[in-house]
């Protein structure tokens, strides 16, 4: 796609338009990137995380998060790779849930922990957890055909790759 710019906006105005074009078209992009990276079914679209991943946190028609969803998800990722990196994903919505049953947790011991460190991440289980919106709720799943969405994901989200063909120019 093209965006035209008149040579007058680039050089009559009072900032680098040039650097405000490419700072907002890499913001889109990657924002829809994301999306597919993490939904497309792989038919003409990359296939995204949520469909490659063997186990995921699936809601159905469930409404009610629970501490075993977690321990659950965990633990059917192999002790070797939880070692190397394992982060959760999930929509923030899902944070905020995970939160709730924290906070209101009778077992001993909360779920999510937040940081009590300048620059240490708060923890879910004690793995940082990356927030990524384009990933189903518990809203989203109660709305759609597909009761198997998954609302979390737990690895090392440093093996799921995306191929790219061709790559983005800018011609000017």
């Amino acid at each position: 796609a093209m965006v035209d710019i008149s040579n007058e906006m680039l050089e009559d105005s009072a900032f680098d338009m040039v650097s405000e074009v490419k700072e907002f078209l890499s913001e889109r992009m990657g924002r829809g990137i994301n999306y597919y990276g993490t939904l497309a079914d792989g038919s003409s679209k990359p296939k995204g995380i949520t469909v490659a991943a063997a186990h995921g946190n699936n809601t159905g028609n469930d409404t009610v998060l629970a501490v075993d969803d977690f321990l659950n998800l965990e633990h059917e990722v192999g002790s070797a790779y939880r070692k190397r990196g394992a982060k959760w994903m999930f929509h923030d919505s899902v944070l905020k849930e995970v939160k709730r049953v924290s906070l209101a947790a009778t077992v001993g011991y909360p779920l999510w922990v937040p940081s009590f460190r300048d620059g240490a991440p708060a923890t879910i289980l004690g793995y940082p957890y990356i927030i990524n919106d384009d990933m189903a709720t518990f809203t989203t799943n109660a709305a759609s055909a597909n009761d198997n969405a998954k609302i979390a994901l737990f690895g090392d989200f440093k093996k799921f790759i995306l191929r790219y063909v061709a790559s983005m120019r800018m011609v000017r």
